[in-house]
């Protein structure tokens, strides 16, 4: 199952670095700039025009930049981790509920 997850996590990795940025991610960016999490100057908008579906997007965006730079890699990064932690939990379910053999076929199945 490591194996696995560090394989779909490298997969997801190559494409964020190599993917330039679509429409809709250089709507968000230009919101995540606006967020501001200095304490001298704390700006955390709860909402703008066309945004207030994908919030929790922008500031995970805007976390990503905080923490590895404003970069195509830098914004998507927490989303493949955040992908890649998915699958290791859908996982776990699944080896509770069915077991592990038949939810590994089931992945390798596909």
């Amino acid at each position: 199952m490591l194996l696995l997850l560090v394989t779909v996590f490298l997969i997801r990795l190559y494409s964020a670095i190599i993917i330039s940025l679509q429409c809709e991610e250089e709507e968000r960016l230009e919101f995540a700039r606006k967020i501001s999490f200095s304490p001298s100057r704390i700006n955390l908008p709860i909402g703008d025009r066309g945004l207030e579906n994908r919030l929790l997007t922008v500031y995970i965006l805007k976390v990503g930049y905080a923490i590895f730079g404003e970069s195509n890699i830098g914004g998507r990064i927490i989303f493949a981790l955040l992908g890649t932690f998915s699958l290791y939990f859908i996982h776990k379910l699944a080896e509770q509920s069915i077991g592990v053999g038949l939810f590994t076929l089931l992945i390798l199945d596909v």
